[in-house]
């Protein structure tokens, strides 16, 4: 996980962090200008303190903060993100093999393929900004989603990790986006999302935290046995500055603890779940 061990050796960290404008124009002349996003990401609850049941935090940090609760609450232990540093803005132009323009809830949207944003785009960016591995790159974008690899639609969000080589050597680099709306910036449920699930599983897909195979509680199937904090509870939100953001589900969740190590006992940031998750 990111940060400090909250059980051997709990202390505060902050981890640097980049954000990458992303603006896409596609053949026929349409821009997805990603300005409106990147304001928002920034005046955020992901960047800005807000209030939650452990404190005046940030939401990332009130939520490492209340999933390990039972050991931190009387200890230095916090996960930060730096003040980001803003690059400039990036023009992708799409082709159409690579991407296409349609709607999403009435929304006009950007669709690109997987292979094009999250295989190859983003390394080709972290290598133009010679981004750190030691910083989380935030790319902002404004009414994108990306095709699944088999092409179905789709993702809202996606927190990526992958090797570059560079001049200097291979090195991991962490990466998070999600989808921002033009017509309502403030809605940050899917990169609050993205956010929270590398807080907990940085090195996702390629080298995943494993838990228990857990059902999903809305959908009741088999969802998986990754450390996605975010997954279970989509569509659960509350508000913070005038944002909206996700609820997310803690550890003891996924790891069958009983009580729970969450604040309160609860968890999930909101206290929704009273018990572990059931095993498939």
């Amino acid at each position: 996980m990111v940060g400090s061990s909250p059980f051997n050796a709990p202390a505060s960290v902050t981890i640097p962090t980049v954000i990458i404008p992303v603006k896409l124009r596609f053949s026929n002349g349409s821009v997805f200008d990603p300005a409106a996003a990147t304001r928002a990401i920034q005046a955020s609850p992901i960047f800005r303190t807000g209030s939650y049941t452990a404190g005046a935090l940030q939401y990332g940090d009130a939520l490492m903060r209340s999933e390990f609760w039972r050991f931190v609450s009387k200890r230095n232990y916090h996960v930060i993100l730096g003040p980001p540093v803003v690059a400039s803005t990036f023009l992708a132009d799409v082709s159409s093999e690579d991407g296409s323009i349609g709607t999403s809830s009435g929304i006009k949207t950007a669709f690109l393929t997987s292979q094009y944003f999250l295989d190859a785009l983003e390394r080709q960016l972290l290598l133009t900004y010679h981004v750190s591995p030691a910083s989380l790159t935030i790319f902002a974008v404004s009414d994108m989603r990306v095709l699944e690899p088999s092409g179905g639609c789709c993702y809202n969000g996606f927190h990526d990790s992958f090797s570059v080589m560079s001049a200097s050597g291979s090195a991991t680099f962490t990466t998070v986006w999600g989808f921002v709306s033009s017509s309502a910036p403030l809605q940050m449920t899917h990169v609050s999302h993205e956010i929270a699930e590398w807080l907990n599983d940085p090195f996702y897909p390629s080298l995943p935290n494993v838990v228990p195979r857990w059902i999903h509680p809305v959908t009741e199937v088999c969802d998986g046995d990754e450390l996605e904090v975010g997954d279970p509870l989509v569509g659960t939100q509350f508000t913070v500055n005038g944002y909206t953001v996700q609820d997310e589900t803690f550890l003891s969740w996924f790891g069958h603890t009983v009580p729970s190590i969450g604040i309160e006992g609860r968890y999930d940031l909101l206290g929704r779940f009273t018990a572990p998750a059931t095993v498939c």
